[in-house]
């Protein structure tokens, strides 16, 4: 709904409720004030949920679980005094009808405007389509340098020169030798 269509309604409405709550003696009694004051604060606490602006606050106008304003709307209408005028009753029923009319394309709106947000936010899944596998090219592994293990250079070895004990001079014999001390 239209910010300007919502406000004229939303004044259309007040004036309603002005006019009737005058009433002249010659159309039946006026609206009680308290009947007034109510109907008055039904369409303040509409047009300030509306103003917010959200599904939620839109919904509950309608048939929220803090207490809708069809059915408060609808009560105190239902409970105005015998005397008022019919022709007062129709015409504060057929405005709020009409303004409910109103709220609940706007509550579509805002659904409509949600879902197309999700839509948007939402990433679409990428396109598969059939592309020709590529192999990846063939690289030649080179094996490293061989290396030729030499075996380790050949040295002599001169075994170290034995000691010979040192021949005896004289006897020709074997034997022990005597201790060389005193003699006397």
């Amino acid at each position: 709904m239209s910010h300007p269509k919502r406000t004229f309604l939303l004044l259309l409405l007040g004036a309603c409720l002005a006019v009737a709550g005058c009433g002249s003696d010659d159309e039946g009694d006026p609206i009680p004030q308290d009947s007034a004051v109510l109907l008055e604060g039904q369409l303040e606490n509409i047009q300030a949920r509306i103003a917010n602006g959200s599904v939620g606050a839109c919904d509950d106008i309608l048939s929220g679980p803090r207490g809708p304003n069809v059915d408060a709307v609808n009560q105190a209408i239902a409970s105005l005094p015998d005397g008022v005028d019919q022709d007062v009753r129709s015409a504060l029923q057929d405005g709020f009808d009409k303004l409910f009319s109103l709220v609940d394309e706007r509550c579509n709106e805002l659904r409509q405007d949600a879902e197309s947000q999700e839509t948007d936010t939402t990433e679409e899944p990428p396109v598969v389509t059939e592309t020709e596998t590529v192999p990846p090219p063939e690289t030649e592994t080179v094996p490293p340098p061989e290396t030729e293990t030499l075996p380790p250079p050949e040295t002599e070895t001169t075994p170290p020169p034995t000691e010979e004990p040192p021949a005896d001079e004289g006897d020709g014999g074997g034997g022990v030798l005597a201790p060389q001390g005193d003699e006397g």
